[in-house]
């Protein structure tokens, strides 16, 4: 039974304006920042829509981010995490890569959950190919449209 819903943030709940931009978005946030004119939303826009879908899911299942960075922080966006998430690993403050085994090993303990309670969402199949290989159900993120309904599937909802 599924009990843990774990999202990737860069390019599942986070994207950059500049659909042409491709690097990544924890540097990106970095550089953009050090401008006395910065403003985050002119940068960057949450994935309203899936957010909305998630909000609907707390009743039934724990959601949580797992992250490389720290661009999740960011004031401007924070409050909307919190009325979704339950909280927010980072690669930076576990000590484990999302390319480390021991990383979804940490998280599930954390949880205390087992590895198979837990659905991991990220756009990265390298990453999800670590995540599978511990024992975790997979969705790679492509469309909001697809994850809905690949999670609806998983779930049964």
């Amino acid at each position: 039974m599924i009990k843990v819903l774990l999202l990737d943030f860069s390019r599942t709940l986070l994207f950059p304006k500049e659909a042409e931009y491709k690097g990544d978005l924890n540097p990106l946030h970095k550089e953009l920042s050090q401008k006395d004119s910065y403003n985050f939303l002119d940068y960057f826009e949450l994935n309203n829509d899936l957010l909305k879908f998630l909000k609907g899911l707390k009743d039934k299942y724990k959601i949580y981010i797992f992250t490389s960075g720290s661009i999740q922080n960011v004031s401007e966006i924070k409050e909307k995490l919190d009325e979704v998430f339950d909280g927010i690993y980072s690669s930076e403050d576990i000590g484990f890569s999302k390319r480390d085994p021991k990383a979804y090993d940490y998280i599930a303990k954390e949880l205390g959950v087992k590895p198979w309670e837990i659905v991991f969402v990220d756009d990265s199949e390298s990453n999800l190919e670590v995540a599978r290989s511990v024992g975790y159900w997979i969705l790679h993120y492509q469309t909001n449209e697809r994850l809905v309904r690949d999670l609806n599937k998983l779930l049964e909802v």
